[in-house]
């Protein structure tokens, strides 16, 4: 048994550049290739997306938060192209709430507003919130025509 083994790695090893290269010589198979290649490459580079959106927390490494306390995050929209009437939205999932800055807390799961960005500005938004759970509390941030994004926080006792 071992003795086939050894014969048949040896005749793959010989004809592994036949093996390949035949491939290619398939005229279908050889457009299919190119046609895939060519979807992969181009692709990213005709998508041009008319801004971002990220979300990072203020001043920590850690996304571990203690239950109670509050979570300061950077929520910024930059756009790549002068946009109008933009919604802008935070949303919140059952373990978090909204803070203001005199601690008052708010009840709403989303934050959200209409506007105008121009290019190569941003929109820089502090949001507090508070951790009221245990486990992860997924927060998204989305703009129309922008995208979205995701920062999962880990709520800990």
């Amino acid at each position: 048994m071992r003795n086939i083994l050894t014969k048949l790695a040896n005749f793959v090893k010989s004809r592994q550049k036949d093996i390949f290269l035949g491939f290619f010589r398939q005229p279908v198979l050889a457009f299919a290739a190119a046609a895939v290649l060519l979807f992969v490459v181009v692709t990213p580079l005709l998508h041009k997306p008319a801004g971002f959106v990220s979300v990072a927390l203020y001043n920590n490494t850690s996304k571990k938060v203690e239950v109670g306390a509050i979570a300061l995050l950077r929520v910024e929209f930059r756009a790549a192209e002068n946009l109008e009437d933009i919604t802008f939205r935070v949303e919140l999932p059952e373990g978090a709430r909204f803070v203001s800055a005199h601690d008052i807390i708010a009840e709403s799961k989303a934050l959200a507003f209409h506007g105008d960005v121009k290019k190569n500005r941003s929109i820089i938004l502090p949001v507090a919130v508070r951790i009221v759970e245990e486990g992860p509390v997924p927060i998204k941030v989305e703009a129309t025509k922008m995208g979205s994004r995701k920062i999962v926080l880990q709520g800990k006792v």
